[in-house]
Protein backbone atom coordinates (compact mmCIF):
# COMPACT_ATOMS: atom_id res chain seq x y z
CA UNK A 1 0.00 0.00 0.00
CA UNK A 2 1.20 3.96 -0.17
CA UNK A 3 2.62 4.04 3.21
CA UNK A 4 2.23 7.81 2.53
CA UNK A 5 -1.35 8.38 2.20
CA UNK A 6 -3.34 8.30 5.09
CA UNK A 7 -6.43 7.63 3.44
CA UNK A 8 -4.85 4.37 1.91
CA UNK A 9 -3.28 3.53 5.34
CA UNK A 10 -6.62 3.56 7.36
CA UNK A 11 -8.47 1.56 4.44
CA UNK A 12 -6.09 -1.17 4.50
CA UNK A 13 -6.02 -1.10 8.46
CA UNK A 14 -9.56 -1.31 8.57
CA UNK A 15 -10.33 -4.18 5.94
CA UNK A 16 -7.21 -5.72 7.23
CA UNK A 17 -8.72 -5.84 11.12
CA UNK A 18 -12.50 -6.17 9.49
CA UNK A 19 -11.38 -9.75 8.35
CA UNK A 20 -11.31 -10.55 12.27
CA UNK A 21 -14.06 -8.84 13.23
CA UNK A 22 -15.80 -11.04 10.39
CA UNK A 23 -14.39 -13.91 12.05
CA UNK A 24 -14.27 -13.18 15.78
CA UNK A 25 -16.92 -10.50 16.26
CA UNK A 26 -17.45 -7.19 16.65
CA UNK A 27 -15.12 -7.33 20.47
CA UNK A 28 -11.69 -8.77 19.41
CA UNK A 29 -10.06 -8.53 22.62
CA UNK A 30 -12.85 -11.10 24.44
CA UNK A 31 -11.48 -13.56 21.82
CA UNK A 32 -7.54 -12.76 22.68
CA UNK A 33 -6.75 -10.57 20.09
CA UNK A 34 -5.81 -7.60 22.06
CA UNK A 35 -3.00 -6.06 19.84
CA UNK A 36 -1.60 -4.70 16.36
CA UNK A 37 1.74 -5.36 15.89
CA UNK A 38 3.64 -3.41 13.15
CA UNK A 39 6.82 -5.21 11.25
CA UNK A 40 10.19 -3.11 10.86
CA UNK A 41 9.67 -1.82 7.17
CA UNK A 42 11.39 -4.21 5.05
CA UNK A 43 9.71 -2.51 1.91
CA UNK A 44 11.88 -0.57 0.05
CA UNK A 45 11.87 3.44 0.11
CA UNK A 46 8.97 5.28 -1.43
CA UNK A 47 9.46 8.49 -2.96
CA UNK A 48 5.94 9.57 -3.94
CA UNK A 49 2.59 9.83 -2.88
CA UNK A 50 -0.09 11.53 -5.67
CA UNK A 51 -0.67 14.72 -2.82
CA UNK A 52 3.43 14.61 -2.17
CA UNK A 53 3.64 18.37 -4.08
CA UNK A 54 1.13 19.77 -1.21
CA UNK A 55 2.31 17.91 1.28
CA UNK A 56 6.07 19.51 0.73
CA UNK A 57 4.61 22.97 0.31
CA UNK A 58 2.93 23.51 3.97
CA UNK A 59 5.72 22.49 6.09
CA UNK A 60 8.35 23.91 3.33
CA UNK A 61 7.33 27.03 2.22
CA UNK A 62 7.88 26.96 -1.67
CA UNK A 63 7.44 24.97 -4.32
CA UNK A 64 9.21 21.96 -5.07
CA UNK A 65 8.44 21.51 -8.77
CA UNK A 66 10.78 23.71 -10.15
CA UNK A 67 13.73 21.41 -8.21
CA UNK A 68 12.28 18.24 -9.19
CA UNK A 69 15.31 17.92 -11.49
CA UNK A 70 17.47 17.03 -8.86
CA UNK A 71 15.91 14.25 -8.42
CA UNK A 72 17.40 12.36 -11.08
CA UNK A 73 20.91 13.81 -10.46
CA UNK A 74 21.14 17.11 -12.25
CA UNK A 75 22.24 20.30 -10.14
CA UNK A 76 20.03 22.94 -9.83
CA UNK A 77 21.28 26.50 -9.16
CA UNK A 78 24.13 25.15 -7.36
CA UNK A 79 25.36 22.39 -5.67
CA UNK A 80 24.85 23.63 -2.01
CA UNK A 81 21.33 24.03 -3.10
CA UNK A 82 20.06 21.09 -4.83
CA UNK A 83 21.65 19.73 -1.78
CA UNK A 84 19.41 21.93 0.84
CA UNK A 85 16.42 20.82 -1.75
CA UNK A 86 17.23 16.84 -1.44
CA UNK A 87 17.19 17.39 2.26
CA UNK A 88 13.88 18.90 2.23
CA UNK A 89 12.19 16.32 -0.15
CA UNK A 90 13.71 13.25 2.19
CA UNK A 91 12.55 15.08 5.53
CA UNK A 92 8.92 15.34 3.82
CA UNK A 93 8.74 11.63 2.83
CA UNK A 94 10.21 11.02 6.58
CA UNK A 95 7.60 13.04 8.65
CA UNK A 96 4.87 11.65 6.03
CA UNK A 97 5.39 7.74 6.83
CA UNK A 98 5.43 8.83 10.43
CA UNK A 99 2.24 10.64 9.91
CA UNK A 100 0.60 8.69 7.49
CA UNK A 101 1.97 5.45 8.40
CA UNK A 102 2.32 5.00 11.90
CA UNK A 103 0.49 7.72 13.27
CA UNK A 104 -2.73 6.24 11.66
CA UNK A 105 -2.21 2.60 12.56
CA UNK A 106 -2.15 3.24 15.63
CA UNK A 107 -5.98 5.37 15.79
CA UNK A 108 -7.23 2.31 13.78
CA UNK A 109 -5.45 -0.26 16.35
CA UNK A 110 -7.11 1.74 19.26
CA UNK A 111 -10.59 2.58 17.59
CA UNK A 112 -10.62 -1.31 17.43
CA UNK A 113 -10.16 -1.88 21.16
CA UNK A 114 -6.28 -2.58 20.25
CA UNK A 115 -3.32 -1.65 21.99
CA UNK A 116 -0.53 -0.76 18.67
CA UNK A 117 2.74 -1.80 18.71
CA UNK A 118 5.57 -0.58 16.33
CA UNK A 119 8.99 -1.43 15.38
CA UNK A 120 10.64 0.96 13.10
CA UNK A 121 13.58 0.35 10.70
CA UNK A 122 15.74 -2.43 12.59
CA UNK A 123 19.35 -2.18 11.46
CA UNK A 124 21.17 -0.57 8.65
CA UNK A 125 17.45 -0.28 6.61
CA UNK A 126 17.79 3.57 6.18
CA UNK A 127 14.66 4.04 4.19
CA UNK A 128 13.87 7.73 4.69
CA UNK A 129 11.97 7.51 8.10
CA UNK A 130 13.02 8.55 11.61
CA UNK A 131 12.84 5.71 13.93
CA UNK A 132 12.41 7.74 17.08
CA UNK A 133 9.36 8.95 15.21
CA UNK A 134 8.04 6.06 13.96
CA UNK A 135 7.28 4.51 17.16
CA UNK A 136 6.09 7.89 19.15
CA UNK A 137 2.29 7.11 18.66
CA UNK A 138 3.46 3.49 20.27
CA UNK A 139 1.42 2.00 23.00
CA UNK A 140 4.19 -0.80 23.51
CA UNK A 141 7.42 0.60 21.44
CA UNK A 142 9.79 -2.28 20.03
CA UNK A 143 13.11 -2.79 18.39
CA UNK A 144 14.52 -5.87 17.36
CA UNK A 145 17.46 -7.82 18.00
CA UNK A 146 19.23 -10.85 16.23
CA UNK A 147 20.90 -14.22 18.60
CA UNK A 148 24.71 -13.11 18.66
CA UNK A 149 26.63 -16.91 18.17
CA UNK A 150 28.50 -17.47 20.74
CA UNK A 151 32.21 -15.95 20.44
CA UNK A 152 30.63 -12.68 18.57
CA UNK A 153 29.63 -9.74 20.09
CA UNK A 154 26.41 -7.99 19.33
CA UNK A 155 25.95 -6.19 16.66
CA UNK A 156 26.02 -2.02 17.72
CA UNK A 157 23.13 -1.20 14.98
CA UNK A 158 20.51 -3.26 17.02
CA UNK A 159 21.81 -1.98 20.39
CA UNK A 160 20.88 1.46 18.36
CA UNK A 161 17.31 0.02 17.36
CA UNK A 162 16.83 -1.24 21.29
CA UNK A 163 17.99 1.58 22.89
CA UNK A 164 15.99 3.92 20.41
CA UNK A 165 12.67 1.67 21.69
CA UNK A 166 13.84 2.28 25.46
CA UNK A 167 14.16 5.92 24.94
CA UNK A 168 10.30 6.44 23.19
CA UNK A 169 9.01 4.58 25.84
CA UNK A 170 11.18 6.68 28.70
CA UNK A 171 10.73 10.18 26.97
CA UNK A 172 6.89 9.21 26.45
CA UNK A 173 5.94 7.80 29.68
CA UNK A 174 5.34 4.19 28.30
CA UNK A 175 6.18 1.51 30.64
CA UNK A 176 6.04 -1.05 28.31
CA UNK A 177 9.13 -1.90 26.02
CA UNK A 178 9.28 -5.04 23.48
CA UNK A 179 11.73 -7.06 21.00
CA UNK A 180 11.27 -9.07 18.13
CA UNK A 181 14.11 -11.74 19.12
CA UNK A 182 16.15 -14.59 18.99
CA UNK A 183 16.61 -14.78 15.59
CA UNK A 184 19.37 -16.09 13.66
CA UNK A 185 20.15 -18.07 10.06
CA UNK A 186 19.43 -21.38 9.18
CA UNK A 187 20.01 -22.82 12.77
CA UNK A 188 16.50 -23.46 14.00
CA UNK A 189 17.96 -25.56 16.89
CA UNK A 190 20.98 -24.08 17.34
CA UNK A 191 20.90 -21.80 20.80
CA UNK A 192 20.66 -22.92 24.11
CA UNK A 193 19.26 -20.77 26.98
CA UNK A 194 22.34 -19.27 28.03
CA UNK A 195 22.23 -17.20 24.51
CA UNK A 196 18.89 -16.57 24.00
CA UNK A 197 16.00 -14.99 25.16
CA UNK A 198 12.14 -16.12 24.92
CA UNK A 199 10.21 -15.62 21.50
CA UNK A 200 9.08 -16.96 18.67
CA UNK A 201 10.42 -18.04 15.15
CA UNK A 202 9.66 -16.26 12.36
CA UNK A 203 10.61 -18.55 9.27
CA UNK A 204 11.99 -21.70 8.98
CA UNK A 205 15.14 -19.68 8.34
CA UNK A 206 14.73 -17.11 10.98
CA UNK A 207 14.68 -17.80 14.47
CA UNK A 208 15.07 -20.44 17.39
CA UNK A 209 12.24 -22.75 17.66
CA UNK A 210 10.99 -21.65 20.87
CA UNK A 211 8.04 -23.81 21.61
CA UNK A 212 6.92 -26.81 23.90
CA UNK A 213 9.11 -28.87 21.23
CA UNK A 214 11.87 -27.84 22.19
CA UNK A 215 14.49 -30.43 23.28
CA UNK A 216 15.60 -28.65 26.85
CA UNK A 217 11.31 -27.43 26.95
CA UNK A 218 10.39 -29.49 30.09
CA UNK A 219 13.38 -28.17 32.22
CA UNK A 220 12.89 -24.62 30.89
CA UNK A 221 10.07 -23.24 33.84
CA UNK A 222 12.44 -21.83 35.85
CA UNK A 223 14.30 -20.15 33.03
CA UNK A 224 11.13 -18.62 31.96
CA UNK A 225 9.49 -17.86 35.18
CA UNK A 226 12.82 -15.87 36.14
CA UNK A 227 12.85 -13.78 32.82
CA UNK A 228 8.91 -12.97 33.57
CA UNK A 229 9.89 -12.19 37.13
CA UNK A 230 13.00 -9.47 35.99
CA UNK A 231 10.51 -7.72 33.50
CA UNK A 232 7.90 -7.22 35.64
CA UNK A 233 10.17 -6.23 38.66
CA UNK A 234 11.83 -3.55 35.56
CA UNK A 235 8.38 -2.08 34.50
CA UNK A 236 8.17 -0.94 38.27
CA UNK A 237 8.79 2.53 38.79
CA UNK A 238 10.66 5.10 36.33
CA UNK A 239 14.02 5.06 34.78
CA UNK A 240 16.69 7.60 35.10
CA UNK A 241 18.65 8.96 32.78
CA UNK A 242 21.08 11.83 32.75
CA UNK A 243 21.32 12.89 29.54
CA UNK A 244 18.44 13.69 26.86
CA UNK A 245 20.54 12.86 23.96
CA UNK A 246 19.42 14.88 20.18
CA UNK A 247 20.73 13.00 17.06
CA UNK A 248 19.75 15.88 14.91
CA UNK A 249 17.64 16.05 11.74
CA UNK A 250 19.60 14.30 9.37
CA UNK A 251 19.44 10.36 9.74
CA UNK A 252 17.60 7.24 11.84
CA UNK A 253 19.81 6.46 15.12
CA UNK A 254 20.54 3.02 13.19
CA UNK A 255 22.01 4.95 10.79
CA UNK A 256 23.57 7.45 12.36
CA UNK A 257 25.27 4.43 15.19
CA UNK A 258 25.10 1.61 13.09
CA UNK A 259 28.67 0.33 14.59
CA UNK A 260 29.33 3.35 16.37
CA UNK A 261 28.39 3.81 20.21
CA UNK A 262 27.18 6.91 21.20
CA UNK A 263 29.57 9.45 22.55
CA UNK A 264 28.74 10.16 26.20
CA UNK A 265 30.57 10.54 29.26
CA UNK A 266 31.00 7.24 30.99
CA UNK A 267 28.29 5.81 33.34
CA UNK A 268 26.10 8.18 32.56
CA UNK A 269 22.74 6.95 31.26
CA UNK A 270 20.94 8.36 28.62
CA UNK A 271 17.58 8.79 26.64
CA UNK A 272 17.68 9.93 22.54
CA UNK A 273 14.88 12.53 22.08
CA UNK A 274 13.12 12.89 19.15
CA UNK A 275 12.25 16.12 16.94
CA UNK A 276 9.03 16.15 18.22
CA UNK A 277 9.48 16.14 21.98
CA UNK A 278 12.15 18.55 21.63
CA UNK A 279 10.15 20.72 19.66
CA UNK A 280 6.79 20.68 21.19
CA UNK A 281 6.85 17.77 24.31
CA UNK A 282 9.73 19.63 26.71
CA UNK A 283 9.56 22.23 29.35
CA UNK A 284 11.98 23.11 32.20
CA UNK A 285 11.50 23.17 35.61
CA UNK A 286 12.91 25.82 38.57
CA UNK A 287 16.01 23.76 39.06
CA UNK A 288 17.09 23.66 35.23
CA UNK A 289 15.86 20.20 34.16
CA UNK A 290 14.19 19.49 31.06
CA UNK A 291 10.90 17.85 31.69
CA UNK A 292 9.26 15.77 28.71
CA UNK A 293 5.42 15.61 28.95
CA UNK A 294 5.89 11.83 29.71
CA UNK A 295 7.08 12.56 32.67
CA UNK A 296 11.23 12.39 32.10
CA UNK A 297 13.63 14.20 33.50
CA UNK A 298 16.74 15.36 31.95
CA UNK A 299 19.49 17.52 33.83
CA UNK A 300 21.64 18.03 30.43
CA UNK A 301 20.47 17.97 26.70
CA UNK A 302 23.71 17.12 24.19
CA UNK A 303 23.51 17.96 20.64
CA UNK A 304 24.94 15.14 18.90
CA UNK A 305 24.83 13.33 15.69
CA UNK A 306 24.35 15.19 12.65
CA UNK A 307 23.24 17.97 14.80
CA UNK A 308 25.91 20.42 13.71
CA UNK A 309 23.06 21.32 11.09
CA UNK A 310 19.86 22.06 12.16
CA UNK A 311 16.73 23.94 10.78
CA UNK A 312 15.93 27.30 12.21
CA UNK A 313 12.98 26.30 13.76
CA UNK A 314 14.67 23.30 15.99
CA UNK A 315 17.68 25.92 16.72
CA UNK A 316 14.96 28.52 17.81
CA UNK A 317 13.28 25.93 20.38
CA UNK A 318 16.76 25.17 21.85
CA UNK A 319 18.04 28.47 22.12
CA UNK A 320 14.60 28.92 23.90
CA UNK A 321 15.28 26.20 26.21
CA UNK A 322 18.62 27.65 27.10
CA UNK A 323 16.79 30.72 27.95
CA UNK A 324 14.60 28.94 30.06
CA UNK A 325 18.02 27.59 32.22
CA UNK A 326 18.66 24.06 30.87
CA UNK A 327 22.11 23.22 30.39
CA UNK A 328 23.12 21.99 26.72
CA UNK A 329 26.28 20.77 25.70
CA UNK A 330 27.48 20.12 22.15
CA UNK A 331 29.03 21.60 18.99
CA UNK A 332 28.06 25.28 17.68
CA UNK A 333 25.05 24.70 14.67
CA UNK A 334 26.80 26.04 11.00
CA UNK A 335 23.98 26.32 9.38
CA UNK A 336 20.38 24.82 7.96
CA UNK A 337 20.81 21.84 6.39
CA UNK A 338 16.81 23.12 4.63
CA UNK A 339 16.28 25.40 1.36
CA UNK A 340 13.52 27.23 3.01
CA UNK A 341 15.57 28.49 6.41
CA UNK A 342 16.86 31.85 5.71
CA UNK A 343 20.71 31.98 6.32
CA UNK A 344 19.98 35.55 8.17
CA UNK A 345 17.55 34.53 10.30
CA UNK A 346 20.01 31.78 11.41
Amino acid sequence: MDKLDPSAVRTYAETYLGLYRDALGSDLAAKGLNALLSDSIEAGAQNWTPALIDEFRRPRGYDPVPWFPALTGTVVESAERTDRFLWDYRRTISELLTQSHHTVLAAVAREHGLKYYPEALEGHRLQLGDDLAMRAAADVPMGAIWTTPRGQKPRQTFGADLQGAASVAHVHGKPLVAAETIHGIWGPLGFPPSDLKPGMSLAPLLGQYFSRNETWGDMAAGWTDYLARSSFLLQQGRPVADIAYFAGEEAPITGLYGETPVDVPSGRGFDFIDLGTLLEGTSVDADGVMVTKGGARYPLLVLGGSSRFMTFATLHRIRGLVDQGAAVVGSQPVGSPSLGDEKEAF
